[in-house]
């Protein structure tokens, strides 16, 4: 590889001339301060009438309604009347989308008053988010310097989706907690107890159910048993605590009504909305947002065509993951696939990918930043940093002001697929991390 070949992001990260030292540094202390400015935002919302108005709302519910003995499968607003009193701005008019397992983590936040839990549980998040990145930068290192931990952390909680999920008190730090320590047992070969740390994490959100592909890939048949057995045991003990007929009634019932309001939603980017974007337009009956019409209005072919598009992904990503070789690529891929491949993916989900990304910046890292690869990577980047407001606000442009109305407006078909960006950018880094591992087997690095 020639000087040529290398990208100019390896001179600025890596060269000693004072200039480009005085640059890195001075883009370090801008993605600290944006750092702030996210975590400043997140304890913000802490204060009321924000508060009332988190994702953590349903999670505290949850535990509350366990405790009493009430169905914690109820309608929000009822829970939220009986067990914390009427509220200013409306909430979620339908059952929680979170599954049994969720109750027991609820319980002991619930012997809190909800503000002082909406705190703890904000700095649960942090610390889930911290200890990620620890091991995270651990991948190839024996001991990992405090410092850059906190540094980092500081710089993600700059990122939109994780400012997303910070504000709104929603699990994904923790599962992204729980998929590094899967990763970084499996890369010690502990494929039973990585799997059962799976279990835990599919249990508490389903929507990472894709990663037990990596049994399969690996013929790991106990590790699938202890997964199984896991995720199992911990909706078994959900029943113990709120009874099996409720789980029953959250597996048969909750799950496709939530997923029926808002599969359509213009902020929904999972691949099985788009189906019902394409024959029957973007809406949601509970919470407002762009309308489109559809591109060929047949709703009937909605679930048809979602049902297409979601097969031909797994498809792909099984072909992804035959084509790869090494773990934490596989790792990658599925993680990415984990994101998308449900009925519902929100930009909070997004978090999620610090995984991949970080496996894509060491590859890169290892290859001395190619020309091309590099600028593929910064592409990547810019899909993946673009925050969901201003993507909005450019769909807007295309508004037409005598339909719908100024806040949620209708806009044609073509300016509503502006709102699948980060679709688009997780399936560029599905591909770009393909490519990029085969990369490296050519360069035999």
């Amino acid at each position: 590889m020639t000087n040529a070949d290398v990208h100019i992001f390896k001179t600025i990260l890596y060269a000693d001339r004072p200039s480009l030292r005085f640059l890195r540094y001075f883009l370090l202390a801008a993605l600290l301060f944006i750092g702030l400015l996210g975590l400043r935002f997140a304890f913000l919302s802490l204060a009321p009438p924000g508060v009332y108005m988190k994702d953590f709302i349903q999670e505290y519910l949850l535990g509350r309604a366990a405790l009493a003995g009430v169905n914690p499968y109820l309608p929000l607003p009822e829970l939220a009347d009986q067990f914390i009193g009427p509220l200013d701005h409306p909430i979620f008019p339908h059952p929680t989308p979170h599954p049994p397992p969720v109750i027991l983590l609820g319980i002991p936040l619930a012997l809190l008053s909800y503000e002082t839990a909406a705190l703890v549980w904000l700095l649960f998040e942090i610390f889930c988010l911290g200890a990620s990145i620890y091991l995270i930068l651990g991948w190839r290192r024996q001991t990992v310097p405090l410092w850059p931990v906190l540094l980092t952390t500081v710089v993600v909680m700059g990122w939109g989706p994780v400012i997303d999920g910070l504000v709104v008190g929603q699990l994904m730090s923790l599962l992204l907690l729980l998929l590094g320590t899967a990763w970084a047992l499996w890369r010690r070969d502990q494929w039973i107890a990585g799997a059962v740390v799976l279990g835990i994490a599919t249990a508490l959100k389903l929507v990472v159910w894709p990663l037990t592909l990596l049994f399969l890939l690996y013929r790991q048949w106990r590790a699938l048993a202890a997964f199984v057995i896991t995720f199992v045991g911990a909706n078994v003990l959900a029943g113990l605590v709120v009874g099996g007929d409720v789980v029953a009634f959250y597996y048969t019932t909750v799950g496709a009504e939530v997923e029926a309001i808002y599969r359509a939603h213009e902020g929904n980017f999972a691949i099985w909305g788009l189906g019902w974007r394409l024959f029957s337009g973007t809406g949601s009956p509970v919470i407002g947002g762009i309308h489109a019409p559809p591109l060929l209005a047949r709703p009937e072919l909605a679930v048809y065509g979602s049902a297409m598009f979601l097969l031909l992904f797994l498809l792909f990503v099984l072909w992804a993951c035959l084509k790869t070789r090494r773990l934490d690529a596989r790792l990658a891929i599925l993680i990415g696939a984990a994101v998308i491949a449900n009925p519902i993916a929100w930009s909070h989900y997004l978090i999620l990918l610090i995984i991949p990304l970080a496996i894509v910046g060491r590859y890169l890292s290892d290859l001395s930043f190619p020309r091309t690869a590099t600028n593929w990577a910064g592409f990547l980047a810019l899909l993946m940093l673009w925050p969901r407001s201003e993507l909005q606000r450019l769909v807007r442009l295309f508004a037409a002001p005598e339909i719908g109305s100024e806040i949620f407006p209708a806009v044609p078909f073509v300016a509503s697929l502006i709102t699948l960006t980060p679709l688009l950018a997780v399936l560029s880094l599905l591909l770009f991390i393909l490519y990029l591992e085969r990369y490296m087997v050519r360069a035999n690095v």
